[in-house]
């Protein structure tokens, strides 16, 4: 050990007192930042996703060039043979080679720290989740490293083992994706995608330490460093078949315990779950779902063998979800099911309503049309649903869950809504003009769902009643219902659109809601004014055809949820509001308000009739600290009952051609339904891939910070190597003299 450590070192100060080191990381640092802030300012998300998400790509060249002289200097310089002369083996000189280039590798991944600084201070920092990708990045980056020096031991010159080792590393990226695993016929083609690095990478990179991929990661790390032994050892295997015994048993071991130990951990996966909201656990209200359920519920997921990469990652995740479902529901059955063509697998996952997903194959000279199924039928007793085709698993615990909930349930809770936009229908998803489908269509998987007109009629008392939508002034008569309802200890949602606007003409008219009287009781006010916040700015596109550019909007804000003691709250980083107006609370006898969503300290209000909200006219707005928050949403509820009142003043976040675009706006109306109708322990997370906004209180801020680390981190690491190396050349120039 001693002499392994001796000779690391002597590997990372070649690294340190040679200019290879910087030549390498200064580029890398100069282009992975540019390419880092060109991502994460521009949307405003306060994530490092953008930056390890290209890293594998990076590493493709990054640890090929800095190993590509490892081994090939001791060859041409003739001292690998005096190095082994001496009381080493093969296995110190190739592993300390490889724990000297590793050792730089994470002094170039500490020279990234200051992209955690913005995250730090003008968001929210997810530590968990940053630990988990900078572990991920040191376990691929050290995939690499390793082909790097088995290319260094087969090859003669430093090109030819740059040109071998990127070669390889291409390969082991290119196995992971669709093209090549669908090229070929399975099982072949998934056990080539369980090969490619990315596959591996990507759940790490999302916060979640699978042992499995880890396992992975360094059994192709020790193959390929095993390898590098066994050809170096050349001479000393020739002359003793002990030796070459010896290395061909260290070499196959590696692979037969590899192999076993990611058999075993995908049969009984060990996860850590380090993101700061546990997203990848089952949430509490999840597991007291299972913990009722008092009969056999049967799960079966209907997977096809020949799925592409993406689909057998979610397949992969599905499995380990369902797994967690058997552990905390004992009366949860699990079965896999394998459809193909007409057998009997197949016409079983049709008639329970899972539908093929279709998909390209690369056939001889062309691409093909192929279906595969991805799916779950769900029976508990004579009950059944289904989830036709699981596109991603952030979603699958809040679909799974109600569908369980809604099987095991005696009755369903109700909920009716009322919206001017939408008319009589059977099916209130399908009401002629209506534009909240989405919204409503989910809300229909879950509960019983009713239209109602807020007249004579509505007698019989929901659960929760849903008021949408208003484009014209709420009558008097519907308004008394309401509140008659409301003095029966009922529950209502109101989204609530004070700035009415005609988005062709872009002009702004204020609506008179009629439910002023209402919110007044409740200790809400709605002054109609129109609020912006040009730090928490969402980008539109603006323009038509090729003319068109993105540009910072501030009447469409990314609000911040203000969760308090809200805890369906803490998993949504922000919520974006069209055009909203702000609401005051006043403090009433009786009743509790909870902020919602807020502005940031960079807000502001404009109130009047001539208000510009065109896009090209914003210079109009100042931009400044206000030096208060303005609240956009707010929760009333009765301190010795169940009354309460949800505001949330815009109704347009949740309309149909804005929510396809923003799944946080879809999973904070559900979570705030779910919550006003079940109660905070029964509210299931929808979560999303989402990530905190950044909160600028002046625009130098994002511009100085972007430069800063962009130009300051790659010079100061220039200027520390300028300096270390003149003084290392100062120091071989020195002379000595013997003194008198």
């Amino acid at each position: 050990m001693r002499i392994l450590l001796t000779l690391t070192k002597k590997e990372l100060n070649y690294y340190l007192n040679s200019s290879l080191g910087y030549v390498v990381i200064v580029p890398f640092l100069l282009i992975s930042f540019f390419l880092y802030f060109r991502t994460a300012f521009i949307y405003g998300s306060a994530t490092l996703r953008p930056f390890f998400d290209v890293l594998p790509w990076f590493l493709v060249l990054l640890g090929p060039a800095l190993t590509m002289n490892s081994l090939v200097e001791e060859k041409v310089k003739n001292t690998l043979e005096i190095l082994l002369a001496h009381p080493l083996n093969e296995f110190s000189v190739v592993f300390s080679k490889f724990f000297g280039s590793l050792l730089f590798y994470l002094i170039i991944l500490c020279a990234t720290l200051p992209l955690i600084l913005p995250l730090f201070i003008f968001s929210r920092l997810d530590a968990g989740l940053i630990l988990s990708q900078y572990l991920g990045a040191i376990f691929t980056g050290g995939v690499f490293l390793a082909v790097g020096i088995f290319a260094s031991s087969v090859s003669v010159n430093q090109i030819a083992s740059f040109l071998s080792a990127v070669f390889i590393s291409l390969v082991l990226v290119f196995l992971g994706l669709d093209f090549v695993s669908l090229s070929v016929p399975q099982p072949f083609g998934s056990f080539l995608a369980s090969l490619g690095v990315l596959n591996h990478n990507q759940g790490v990179s999302r916060g979640l330490l699978d042992l499995t991929d880890l396992l992975y990661l360094l059994t192709v790390a020790s193959l390929f460093l095993i390898a590098s032994v066994y050809k170096i050892s050349g001479r000393k295997i020739a002359e003793s078949a002990k030796e070459k015994r010896k290395l061909q048993v260290s070499f196959f071991s590696i692979v037969i315990i590899g192999l076993l130990l990611n058999a075993v951990f995908n049969k009984v996966p060990l996860r850590l779950d380090l993101t700061q909201d546990r997203v990848f656990s089952l949430s509490a209200a999840t597991k007291n779902v299972l913990s009722r359920v008092d009969d056999v519920l049967t799960i079966k997921i209907f997977a096809s063998s020949d799925l592409p990469v993406s689909a057998q990652n979610v397949l992969r995740e599905t499995e380990d979800i369902l797994r967690d479902y058997q552990h905390f529901g004992k009366k949860i059955k699990v079965e896999r099911l394998y459809p193909l063509g007409e057998n009997e697998a197949a016409k079983e996952a049709r008639s329970s309503g899972i539908t093929p997903l279709q998909f390209n194959t690369i056939g001889q000279t062309s691409y093909q049309l192929q279906s595969g199924f991805l799916g779950l039928a769900l029976r508990f007793g004579e009950k059944s649903e289904a989830i036709p085709f699981i596109q991603e698993t952030q979603s699958l615990e809040y679909n799974l869950t109600r569908k369980i909930s809604r099987l095991t349930s005696k009755s369903l809770k109700r909920i009716s809504f009322y919206s001017d936009y939408s008319q009589s229908a059977p099916d209130p998803t399908d009401a002629n003009g209506l534009k909240f489908r989405t919204f409503l269509g989910e809300l229909q998987n879950q509960y019983e769902l009713s239209e109602t007109k807020l007249d004579k009629e509505f007698i019989q008392k929901p659960d929760l009643l849903i008021v949408l939508g208003l484009k014209k002034t709420l009558e008097k008569a519907k308004t008394e219902v309401l509140k008659k309802y409301m003095s029966a200890g009922g529950k209502t949602l109101l989204l609530l659109d004070k700035n009415q606007v005609d988005q062709e003409s872009v002009s702004r008219t204020v609506l008179t809601t009629g439910l002023e009287d209402f919110l007044n009781d409740y200790g809400l006010n709605l002054p109609g004014d129109l609020v912006f916040d040009r730090s928490l700015a969402e980008t539109i596109q603006v323009g038509q055809g090729p003319l068109t550019f993105l540009v910072p909007y501030p009447f469409w804000i990314k609000t911040l949820p203000t969760s308090g003691n809200l805890e369906f709250l803490s998993q949504i980083r922000s919520v974006s509001l069209l055009w909203p107006s702000s609401l005051n609370l006043s403090s009433k006898e009786g009743f509790i308000s909870l902020p919602l969503l807020k502005t940031s300290r960079n807000g502001g209000k404009l109130t009047g009739d001539n208000i510009s909200i065109s896009p090209d006219r914003l210079n109009e707005i100042s931009f400044g600290n206000k030096g208060e928050e303005t609240t956009l949403g707010a929760l009333v509820k009765e301190k010795d009952g169940e009354n309460r009142v949800a505001v949330v003043t815009d109704s347009e976040f949740i309309a149909d051609n804005y929510l396809s675009g923003s799944s946080e706006s879809l999973s904070f109306i559900l979570s705030l339904t779910d919550f006003l109708t079940l109660g905070e322990k029964e509210v299931v997370p929808l979560k999303r891939s989402s990530f905190n906004p950044f909160v600028f209180s002046y625009p130098w801020q994002a511009t100085l910070v972007q430069w800063s680390e962009l130009i300051g981190v790659p010079l100061l690491v220039s200027l520390y190597g300028f300096l270390r190396l003149a003084r290392r050349k100062r120091s071989f120039s020195r002379v000595y003299s013997p003194q008198a």
